[in-house]
């Protein structure tokens, strides 16, 4: 049966159509045959052919995740030992890869306390002093763990001594991306007693983040994931280094050079401490650098022939969600709300005016937005306090000599119009004329701005809501 399978795995590799639909019928033959599961492990360990070994265990994989309970305890016990042995000797990195993922499967029903050989495969590779050893090992440790972290509970303590450990080793860049996967997957099933262990490799963390954003930065990205779980699980962690997160955050967001995703991922990284722990921010004197960053990403023209994906005549979606524009609004916006608005405006306004009066569209824009996303957070405060200068700055703005700074006003009147209600009711008569102006004046056929929530008329200042 094991030549037979190979044939039909090598023919579901062909580029022929008729032939892949013959070779999934014979496949699905297969599969009820009694021993296929035993006759997958050889061709997956056998074949001299990497693209048949990873074929059979991506066939094992759905075989064990749909029926499981449907294989016997003899050839699950036959499997288990294999998919270790095909791992261990295996050379080529896309067979290994989907190994590891079978065994991830296999983890869900074979918790590594019945699975005693899975453990001690992990001990030695993770431990062993050859580099590439220790980088595979990692590899299916971040998947088991993945799949099901809580079994692992117990030696929690002993993997984060592991990640101090490869944490350092910073010219293997792959081990740490491993690395930093599994200790996110744990992180939200820690308790007090992995504390000081996890306090203890943030320093260590950020040292490999930055040596991962060298190497490959759609990878970093991923491991930024990391510092979202520990604020979201384990906050106390990272309060003892909230000053180095952010630098080291300000510093990756404020490089162009750098992909939007890997810029995004620190911005709202940021957003989250100032979410979590505003005042641990304030009092480390972290606002004014922030800002800093903050608004040039806020403000900054695009590349030559391009425009914000907001201004772009056939915006569609959300297509601004991910830039690192829309995440610097993020920020401030999640100032406005978590922060006391005094000690935010004194730092916060002389920005926003010497954006407002700038010769360049995209900072005047960027000033404006600023207002708008201010205008939730900080409502009773410039309700009270600002309302009729900044709502002048606002008006002003929709009769600006540029388009996309008239669309950044016509938002942030609706973001006015929305959260200072009553207030903006009293200046109805005064802004009523200007937004009709404004509308009868654009040209829904050359210019489409989308980033504005047009107002509804139940929005509108002294209309019924």
């Amino acid at each position: 049966m094991c030549e037979e399978l190979e044939h039909i795995l090598s023919q579901l590799t062909l580029p022929d159509n008729a032939e892949i639909q013959k070779a999934t019928a014979q496949l699905k033959q297969a599969f009820k045959a009694p021993d296929v599961i035993p006759a997958l492990c050889e061709v997956m360990t056998g074949s001299t052919d990497p693209q048949i070994r990873q074929s059979a265990a991506v066939m094992l994989r759905m075989r064990v995740r749909k029926h499981w309970k449907k294989i016997t305890p003899e050839h699950r016990d036959r499997l288990k030992e294999v998919v270790l042995q095909a791992f261990h000797h295996e050379t080529e990195h896309t067979v290994r890869y989907s190994l590891s993922q079978l065994s991830a499967v296999m983890v869900k029903h074979e918790t590594p306390d019945r699975w005693p050989a899975l453990f001690m495969l992990l001990t030695e590779s993770t431990n062993s002093n050859n580099p590439q050893d220790r980088q595979v090992g990692l590899l299916l440790l971040s998947k088991v763990v993945e799949s099901n972290p809580e079994p692992f509970k117990p030696h929690y303590k002993q993997l984060l001594q592991l990640f101090g450990i490869v944490l350092q080793d910073v010219t293997n860049t792959t081990a740490l991306y491993y690395c930093i996967l599994t200790l996110t997957a744990i992180t939200p099933y820690t308790g007090t007693e992995e504390m000081n262990l996890m306090r203890s490799l943030i320093p260590k963390l950020l040292i490999a983040l930055k040596h991962l954003i060298q190497a490959d930065q759609d990878q970093a990205s991923e491991a930024m994931e990391v510092f979202d779980e520990l604020m979201e699980s384990e906050v106390a962690v990272v309060v003892p280094h909230i000053a180095e997160i952010v630098r080291f955050c300000l510093e990756v967001s404020a490089d162009v050079s750098l992909s939007n995703s890997l810029r995004v991922k620190t911005l709202s990284c940021i957003a989250l401490l100032i979410r979590f722990k505003s005042k641990a921010v304030l009092k480390q004197k972290l606002l004014a650098p922030i800002l800093q960053v903050v608004f040039p990403i806020l403000s900054a023209t695009p590349p030559p022939g391009e425009d914000d994906p907001e201004d772009e005549e056939n915006a569609e979606g959300d297509g601004d969600s991910q830039s690192p524009k829309h995440f610097a609004a993020q920020v401030i916006d999640t100032m406005a709300l978590h922060m006391p608005p005094e000690k935010l405006f004194n730092q916060l306004m002389p920005l926003t005016q010497a954006c407002l009066a700038s010769e360049n569209a995209y900072e005047r824009k960027g000033g404006v937005m600023c207002l708008a996303v201010l205008a939730e957070g900080c409502a009773d405060h410039i309700r009270t306090k600002m309302l009729s200068s900044l709502l002048e700055t606002v008006c002003r703005s929709l009769s600006d000599s540029n388009q996309i700074v008239r669309s950044a006003g016509l938002f942030a009147l609706g973001q006015f119009s929305e959260y200072l209600q009553p207030e903006i009711s009293k200046y109805h008569a005064e802004l009523m004329p200007l937004l009709l102006g404004y509308l009868s004046s654009l040209n829904e056929v050359q210019y489409r701005p989308h980033h504005q929530s047009f107002l509804c008329p139940g929005e509108l200042p002294g209309e019924p809501g």
